[in-house]
């Protein structure tokens, strides 16, 4: 059987992935016959970030929206507007939160508009690797919206 674990951002860059890491152990030690394979969602969106922001989004941007800035929810609003179809959802609450709260989400601002091909090209990429069986456990806090947008596609 073939097993394809997955991480979505933002889990942090400069770390292996524990939940990844221990996950992989396990189905290798129950099923040892089992292929297991990896996707490090975080590592992508930091790729292709730099990428297709042609260097402007570097990943020290993902570690200020997806760790420093943690306790404002920037990370699951950068995800928000593919959740649900949307682009502008959403965005009249985080500039009067930031203006308010003296918080800086221009780095947040300037994502956005990139996850809907990332979701979309995660979505391609995981399917490519033909798991056998499609479950999924969602992630915690920041990674939620980047679960259920990859989930959708992946369902499909």
């Amino acid at each position: 059987m073939r097993v394809h674990l997955v991480t979505m951002p933002w889990h942090p860059i400069d770390l292996p992935s524990l939940q990844l890491g221990l996950l992989h152990r396990l189905v290798r030690q129950a099923r040892p016959a089992d292929e297991v394979t990896e996707f490090h969602g975080s590592l992508r969106w930091a790729e292709f970030l730099l990428d297709r922001s042609g260097g402007r989004l570097r990943p020290g941007d993902c570690v200020a929206v997806g760790s420093d800035a943690i306790l404002h929810g920037l990370g699951d609003w950068v995800f928000s507007g593919v959740l649900y179809d949307d682009a502008d959802w959403g965005t009249t609450r985080p500039r009067s939160y930031a203006a308010a709260g003296d918080v800086y989400i221009d780095t947040a601002l300037a994502m956005r508009p990139y996850a809907p091909d990332f979701i979309a090209e995660c979505a391609t990429e995981v399917l490519a690797a033909d798991p056998d069986e499609r479950r999924h456990a969602a992630g915690s806090f920041t990674r939620l919206h980047g679960d259920l947008e990859l989930l959708g596609p992946v369902r499909q």
